[in-house]
């Protein structure tokens, strides 16, 4: 039951958070919904669990309403918004790492209460933290319609960012450099060298790749190999993975392996951290670095990790801080949809899929792209209106060389220090590894016939397909967490109950689980 009121309250929150969005009831529907759950939980108290069931909904669905109607009563500085429409100039420093394209370069610049997003010429490139005067016409973000004739809220997926004004085509001049966090300057130099590290070692577009991969770099690849990625359905291993994360904690364990537990879990989280901030603390590596971090905590307390639990709280503590990405962010909907699927579907698929061989983990790759990709197919439905028939075998002879090509690629960027030929043999590795992958995605992409286009889907089709396959997931196994496919992950239904044995409690968390279950975003 206990698990019930986990889900309920889950649930509730981010239904409230869509529903405030979507029709923007107001706050009192919130105030409302949280008095009726307190009341239903003071007159039955725990004798009627499933009202209790209920109002623990009623209170987290009000603390969603509450929670997104508070993050969209600002909407920027109120001496920007006096300007817009303007020709206005003015004075900011650069608050994150420019994106570079062949239009140009998008910079974001602090003006005090708010950021602004500007687009300048590619000349001079600019840096984290130089302080820049900016010209331009100030505008307020428009929404537009897509290809498939549906209305993109461009105006909130900007605001997730934290920004609600552009220049769209504006001049920056500098006036000084090394202006921003110190701290985050020091992360994104590290992440610049490991880059140019890799580059210095392996050509392109593999170099391009292993940016991608290790650190998840925009415009690490061309927009036609982007694209081509995107068609095959590969475009999620161009992403900072749990696997990644889970990895770099791990490595930072082993190497404090003779100090205590604590001090080892310790330099685990710590290793976990800086790996975020050099990738740059996108939704996907965050979400990820949440879960992994749990996995580390539930070892120093000596309970059972439940990944379920781990990755309602993830996403409840990322929710909770930009309501914002529960419906704007596409990688944050991705990343936890895949992951669900590989927590939830991939065991019902591993019943049924004991006729597979295990070899070169075969069975285990098919389960868990299975999961990921029932998962994940109605919201790429919705958003990109087709899907590709190959997705399922591209993915499935991908997948397995994508852990030895992290690994080379890893290797390379931190040899690549010490002179290309250090890194040679890492190289070689990521050259052939490389080859093979952009050869799968250019089969992939070849066959047009392959495409299938459903047009428009319609929002209450995305609902129904997922009320499906909860429900699918809900009934079909009710003693999942007894399963065998469970039991050798590692996954306990009691994530904050000690798991004990005739011996005592047992202390085995689920990190390898964790980090194939992370691993597909």
């Amino acid at each position: 039951m206990r698990s019930a009121f986990v889900h309920a309250g889950f649930w509730g929150f981010l239904g409230g958070v869509a529903l405030q969005f979507l029709w923007d009831v107001g706050w009192e529907y919130g105030a409302e919904a949280i008095v009726v759950g307190i009341a239903l939980i003071l007159i039955f108290r725990l004798k009627k669990r499933v009202i209790v069931c209920f109002a623990i909904f009623l209170i987290c669905f009000g603390l969603g309403i509450a929670r997104s109607y508070h993050s969209r009563l600002f909407v920027g500085d109120p001496m920007v918004i006096e300007r817009i429409g303007e020709s206005v100039t003015l004075e900011g420093i650069i608050s994150d790492d420019p994106q570079m394209s062949l239009k140009g370069q998008k910079i974001l610049v602090d003006v005090g209460k708010e950021d602004i997003s500007v687009s300048v010429p590619s000349y001079p490139i600019f840096s984290y933290g130089d302080k820049v005067m900016v010209e331009g016409k100030l505008e307020i973000p428009e929404a537009f319609e897509t290809d498939l004739g549906r209305t993109f809220d461009y105006p909130s997926f900007l605001a997730r960012k934290g920004i609600f004004h552009v220049i769209k085509r504006g001049n920056a001049t500098l006036i000084d450099a090394d202006q921003g966090n110190p701290v985050r300057a020091f992360f994104i130099k590290i992440k610049h060298s490991f880059v140019e590290s890799i580059e210095r070692s392996v050509s392109e577009p593999s170099a391009g790749l292993a940016s991608g991969v290790v650190l998840g770099v925009e415009g690490a690849l061309s927009e036609d190999d982007e694209e081509a990625f995107r068609v095959a359905g590969l475009i999620h291993i161009i992403v900072v993975s749990g696997y990644n994360i889970t990895m770099a904690g791990d490595f930072v364990r082993t190497m404090l392996r003779s100090f205590s537990t604590v001090v080892g879990s310790l330099g685990s989280i710590i290793g976990i951290v800086v790996y975020i901030m050099i990738a740059g603390a996108s939704s996907t590596a965050i979400r990820a670095g949440i879960m992994a971090g749990l996995t580390v905590l539930a070892r120093v307390v000596k309970r059972r990790y439940n990944v379920t639990r781990s990755l309602m709280l993830a996403a409840c503590l990322m929710i909770f801080h930009v309501p914002y990405i529960l419906l704007y962010d596409p990688s944050f909907q991705l990343s936890f949809l895949a992951t669900w699927g590989l927590v939830s579907i991939a065991p019902l698929y591993a019943k049924h899929l004991k006729w597979v061989p295990e070899t070169g983990g075969l069975r285990e790759t098919l389960g868990t792209t299975l999961g990921a990709q029932t998962a994940v197919t109605p919201i790429l439905l919705y958003q990109s209106g087709m899907t590709n028939l190959l997705t399922l075998p591209a993915n499935l002879i991908v997948l397995p060389t994508m852990p030895l090509f992290m690994i080379g690629s890893l290797a390379a960027g931190v040899a690549g220090f010490f002179g290309a030929f250090v890194a040679l043999p890492f190289s070689i590795l990521i050259e052939v590894v490389g080859a093979y992958v952009f050869w799968i995605v250019k089969i992939a992409d070849s066959f047009p016939s392959m495409l299938v286009d459903v047009g428009v889907m319609p929002i209450w089709v995305l609902i129904g397909l997922y009320a499906v396959i909860g429900c699918w997931v809900l009934f079909s196994n009710k003693q999942l967490e007894n399963s065998k496919y469970l039991a050798q992950s590692g996954v306990d239904p009691g994530f904050s109950e000690p798991a004990r044995t005739k011996h005592g409690p047992r202390s085995e968390s689920a990190t390898t689980y964790c980090a194939e279950a992370s691993s597909y975003h």
